[in-house]
This record gives structure tokens, C-alpha cells and sequence, in this order.
């Protein structure tokens, strides 16, 4: 072989592999599992975190910025995200799971700033001791008889 047809050879093997690269980059990018990386409760979501609307996927990490009810994440599909509590919250922020099979894990360190977590039709594998104090008990929800006969 020639040192022309070589060099010839050489550079279109360098273009096939950079097609071959820049296919496999391309396509890593446009993969069908897009994942939240984070959001904040309040600040993204405008409170509410919704399996149902807004996101069926469940972000990775889900900070608590302020009053947050997390929502439909049945056992079909359930949240697998990790929750912080995040920055200074005003005290009596209240976290809501409604209707939410919750498989990751929860900071809780704020027992002494008088927050609460409150389970309605939801259930976690992953309560930590010390998110246990947080937990509204049922008898503690404020139940009032209905005025009339």
C-alpha cells in the first residue's frame, strides 16, 4: 500500500468513527427515562407534586421548601424520590402524602422546629426513626360533629 492510499484510508476511518460517536451521543440524549435531577416543592412546583399531572416520572430528590402535599404515586408507580427538608421553613410546614406508596429515603432533622408529615391513603417502606415524631397520629386530626340533629 501506497503512503497516499494510507493517509486516504486513515481519514475515512476517522469519519466513519466520528459518525459512529456522534450517533452514540445523539442517542444517549434522546433517551425515553428523562429524569427530574431535583425540584423544590413550593419554588418548582407550586406546592404540589402530582404522580397524576405534572410528574409521572417522580424527580429524583424532592426538597421541601415550604407546605408541600405530594400526591398519586400509587404502588403501580410509586415515588421513589429522596426528600430534604430544605433551608429554613417557617415552623408548622406541613408535608402531605395523599394517595403516595413511598419507596425512598426522607431527611428528618427538624423536630424541634414544630413541622409535620401526615399520611392520608399512603404508606412508606423507608420511615426513619427520627421522621417517626413527625408524623401526625390519626387521633391527633381535628374532628368536629357537623352542626344539626
Amino acid at each position: 500500500m501506497k503512503f497516499a492510499e494510507l493517509i486516504t484510508a486513515k481519514r475515512r476511518g476517522g469519519k466513519v468513527l466520528f459518525l459512529l460517536l456522534a450517533l452514540l451521543a445523539v442517542s444517549l440524549g434522546a433517551s425515553s427515562e428523562a429524569r427530574a435531577q431535583a425540584i423544590d416543592c413550593v419554588g418548582d412546583a407550586g406546592g404540589i407534586v402530582d404522580g397524576f399531572v405534572n410528574y409521572p416520572v417522580p424527580p429524583s430528590n424532592i426538597n421541601i421548601d415550604g407546605p408541600c402535599t405530594i400526591r398519586n404515586y400509587p404502588a403501580s408507580n410509586p415515588l421513589t424520590s429522596n426528600i430534604s427538608w430544605f433551608g429554613s421553613l417557617p415552623p408548622g410546614t406541613l408535608l402531605i402524602f395523599d394517595n403516595v406508596f413511598h419507596t425512598g429515603n426522607m431527611a428528618c432533622n427538624l423536630q424541634s422546629q414544630g413541622n409535620f408529615i401526615w399520611f392520608v391513603n399512603s404508606a412508606s417502606t423507608t420511615v426513619q426513626n427520627n421522621c417517626i415524631n413527625l408524623l401526625i397520629p390519626v387521633e391527633k386530626i381535628d374532628k368536629t360533629n357537623p352542626p344539626g340533629p
